[in-house]
């Protein structure tokens, strides 16, 4: 099963390619690139490499380094998700946001990978409103609790659709010595569309509409297997943005031309905690998912003291998969978790579990990955 020295040579290699070559481009290159220096994603997904190995070692440490389960947590076929923002100001509102969620997966023959329609659509729940700190009125304005008048309220649309493929590697054949160190592995290839359409009232009942789109046609990734429970994945390519833009009293949007923006990425460690035994009728299994990623695309980053920019949110989830006996082909999955940066969002997802389509049924060895 490997897990020690996996988790070990994944943590010197988070270490010295992530955490030291990642810094390293950000103190040569400082601020030529902004947020999109590809240090920041180095730095980002080497934390996530070190921090995946410690707590892969704790929970062995609990549990012990047992087998995997066939029937582990992968995304619902079908699911609804809430996002809950943080608190808002006097006057401010933040509501929450709802997303339908689906991702239908094919199964390729001869255990060969598969391949993963991603897509959600959505938005939040209500108008979020802003208030303008500077202009101080007289008294409170009615509907208002406080002296700050209103600076922006927003509608938002959130659109996102991805092909998520993967296809197994080969095994490589080394001494018996060596082979204890390497796992099976994924090649991933995830082209994908971000949209999210803003409907603008600034202080005033007319609104504008801005459309950014983010494009990701050549996002290529690897999943590494290091044991059967354990897996570490990343994700990296090049990102075009594209905004388009309607005044009030206009009826068409005005689109500009491509942007390329900053190098996107994501990095993830996942581990299976199987919480009922392989012979109970009612099968139970959890996943602890870590995640880092590298986009700022919902204007969200993990700031350090005057380092500010550079890093993506970080992502901390807990999924669990509930399957009755009568329930062969079926199960119900519910997730809890939040990203971290410089604000907070709760997340809460409920879903069904549906078979895959395609010759082959997933197991607990290559391929069977979410």
């Amino acid at each position: 099963m490997r897990p020690r020295p996996a988790r070990l040579l994944l943590a010197a290699t988070g270490a010295v390619a992530g955490l030291g070559g990642g810094s390293l481009l950000l103190l040569t290159l400082g601020d030529s690139r902004n947020g999109g220096d590809p240090g920041g994603m180095l730095v980002g997904a080497g934390a996530m490499a070190v921090g995946g190995a410690i707590v892969g070692s704790l929970i062995a440490l609990v549990s012990g380094d047992r087998p995997g389960r066939a029937d582990r947590v992968r995304p619902s076929t079908f699911g609804l998700g809430f996002d809950f923002p943080g608190r808002a100001w006097t006057d401010e509102s933040d509501p929450a946001a709802l997303r339908m969620e689906f991702a239908p997966t094919y199964w390729l023959a001869d255990n060969r990978g598969r391949l993963r329609l991603v897509g959600h659509v959505g938005g939040p729940l209500g108008l979020r409103q802003d208030v303008d700190p500077r202009p101080q009125l007289a008294e409170p304005q009615p509907g208002l609790s406080g002296t700050y008048p209103i600076g922006l309220r927003e509608r938002q649309l959130s659109l996102g659709f991805a092909l998520d493929t993967a296809i197994n590697l080969p095994y490589p054949v080394l001494p018996a010595n060596r082979s204890s160190y390497l796992g099976a592995a994924e090649f991933r290839f995830k082209p994908e569309v971000q949209i999210r359409r803003h409907s603008y009232q600034p202080g005033t009942d007319r609104a504008e509409v801005v459309e950014r789109t983010m494009l990701l046609p050549l996002t290529f990734g690897i999943r590494w297997h290091l044991s059967q429970r354990q897996r570490f994945t990343v994700y990296t390519g090049p990102r075009f943005d594209f905004i388009a833009a309607r005044a009030p009293g206009e009826t068409k949007l005005s689109r500009g031309g491509g942007l390329l923006g900053i190098w996107y990425g994501e990095a993830w460690y996942d581990i299976d905690i199987p919480l009922t035994r392989a012979s109970a009728r009612h099968q139970l299994v959890a996943q602890l998912s870590l995640g880092y990623v590298h986009s700022h695309f919902d204007g969200d980053g993990f700031d350090i003291g005057r380092i500010v920019g550079f890093f993506g949110p970080y992502r901390i989830d807990w999924h669990m998969r509930f399957r009755p006996q009568s329930w062969r082909k079926v199960a119900l999955q519910a997730s809890f978790g939040a990203a971290l940066g410089t604000s907070t969002t709760i997340s809460a997802r409920l879903g069904v579990v549906l078979p895959g389509l395609g010759s082959r049924r997933p197991t607990a060895a290559v391929g069977s990955s979410p």
